[in-house]
């Protein structure tokens, strides 16, 4: 998965290298080097300021979960409340203490399971990321010290821009849907636009699923932030409107 990234990466960033090694005449290493860090920043300033607000969202979709346990085991308890005053008690008490292991196991657990995928992701990233500088700093050297008419390396080449291009209009068309879910989100008064527009700009590269995911996601929070029919309806349906 990390090779694939960089290799996605590399084909997205690649226009803005040829650009600032080709055009503005400055040394490959150089260039690739002030575009991974210019990503860097973008992508650490972001996750910094969204990272609150979605620390908030998951713990609340945490604590829905852990009162939905509840319910369902204050149903069980039921017939066996009625048997008996003093199995009552018992049970009422054992109950009690379940549920409170219980909240405490799943909450660990739920934390663990999102730590763990944190710092998984982040070593993809970062592993994508060091794949993406050595192919923008040293691949033209690299494709230098073969034969440079070789068909094999016109192909590729042909290839390769075809995917850098594509890829760039994908992403500028997810820019354009992120920024339109973000502004229609704050006009609908959900918290947190910027956090949306976002979700929608990760999510659009992710053909179908990531729409249907990403409607499930703002139905959710509409549905535990409004209070009206029309106010609850009207994020969803907008999402799903923009995202189709």
């Amino acid at each position: 998965l990390p090779i694939i990234l960089g290799m996605l990466f590399y084909f997205l960033f690649r226009p803005m290298h040829d650009f600032l090694a080709c055009r503005l005449k400055l040394p490959h290493t150089f260039a690739a080097a002030t575009i991974i860090g210019g990503i860097f920043m973008i992508v650490a300033g972001t996750t910094y300021y969204l990272a609150g607000p979605a620390r908030t969202w998951i713990d609340e979709f945490s604590l829905l979960e852990l009162r939905n346990q509840q319910y369902r085991l204050q149903r069980l308890m039921e017939p066996v409340e009625k048997v008996t005053a003093v199995a009552e008690q018992v049970d009422e008490m054992t109950s009690v203490a379940r549920r409170d292991d219980a909240i405490v196991v799943r909450t660990n657990e739920g934390k663990t399971g999102v730590v763990s995928y944190v710092q998984a992701t982040i070593a993809y990233l970062a592993f994508a990321f060091i794949l993406v500088f050595f192919l923008l700093a040293y691949g033209e050297v690299f494709q230098e010290k073969l034969h440079p008419r070789s068909k094999v390396l016109l192909v590729m080449g042909r290839i390769g821009r075809q995917i850098s291009r594509y890829l760039m209009t994908i992403t500028i068309i997810n820019i354009v849907l992120g920024v339109c879910v973000g502004l229609t989100m704050l006009a609908l008064g959900m918290p947190n636009p910027l956090l949306w527009g976002a979700m929608a700009f990760v999510f659009n590269y992710i053909p179908y699923i990531g729409a249907i995911v990403g409607v499930g996601i703002i139905a959710f929070v509409s549905l535990i932030t409004n209070d009206t029919f029309w106010s609850i309806a009207l994020p969803p349906l907008a999402y799903f409107a923009l995202t189709s």
